[in-house]
């Protein structure tokens, strides 16, 4: 299994500068709570994954990219525009790929256990 730690870790920071940026440039509230919230969920995914806990730490990576991919495809269908909703969809669809692919191989071996 390949270690997605630094992965999570770059992508809380993704995430919680782009809610910082919209709160800068928009004053748009819902995008700092947001962008701080999927950024702490990337991390303590992050911070799970470092302990060893990976079941713990893909499953909060799998999580937080599910919702933040459909939340920002959602978006992105009403506005049509690919900044930020575009982008991010696609960073969540990445995260969703990342941590399926481990949490699956996870569960296989727990259920082989």
């Amino acid at each position: 299994m390949s270690s997605p730690y630094p992965v999570d870790m770059l992508l809380a920071v993704i995430v919680a500068l782009g809610g910082l940026m919209g709160y800068v440039r928009k004053k748009s509230t819902a995008s700092l709570a947001s962008g701080l919230t999927f950024g702490l969920a990337y991390a303590g995914a992050a911070y799970s994954l470092d302990q060893g806990d990976t079941y713990t730490g893909h499953g909060i990576g799998l999580g937080a990219s599910a919702l933040l991919a459909a939340f920002m495809a959602g978006r992105y269908v009403r506005t049509g525009k690919f900044m930020p909703a575009g982008a991010m969809t696609i960073v969540g669809a990445l995260g969703v790929f990342l941590h399926a692919d481990n949490f699956y191989t996870i569960i296989r071996e727990r259920a082989a256990a």
